[in-house]
């Protein structure tokens, strides 16, 4: 996709509406943007009292529960085993140590360089 579509489909307006929608089109298992339920559980919390009357607010507890509900939707689905064996293959490539990837940074980008070198 391009950063164009990507800025499209975050789009923060409406509560990241296109995101949100896109969201549940996508069959699971699928690994949300974990921002936008954070998002939703600080309003939740912050727009709604915890006593009312000085009874416990049940319906704010809900709307909180509603939210982790929905993240755990996609906890259920398992990947398949295509996709278990691409994860580890990344956790197994060979990695470089700090060392020789700073000796690296260096070459391509020495020390007092200007933009102008660099490009």
């Amino acid at each position: 996709q391009t950063l164009e579509e990507l800025t499209d489909l975050m789009d923060p307006t409406q509560s990241y509406g296109n995101y949100r929608q896109k969201l549940h089109d996508v069959d699971p298992p699928c690994v949300p943007f974990l921002g936008t339920y954070l998002t939703d559980i600080t309003f939740i919390e912050d727009g709604n009292p915890d006593w009312i009357q000085g009874l416990i607010n049940y319906r704010k507890r809900e709307l909180v529960y509603s939210v982790i509900r929905e993240i755990q939707q996609y906890q259920q689905q398992s990947y398949t085993d295509d996709f278990v064996n691409i994860a580890h293959f990344l956790t197994e490539l060979a990695s470089n140590d700090e060392e020789k990837l700073y000796e690296l940074s260096l070459i391509r980008e020495p020390r007092g360089a200007s933009l102008d070198q660099l490009l």
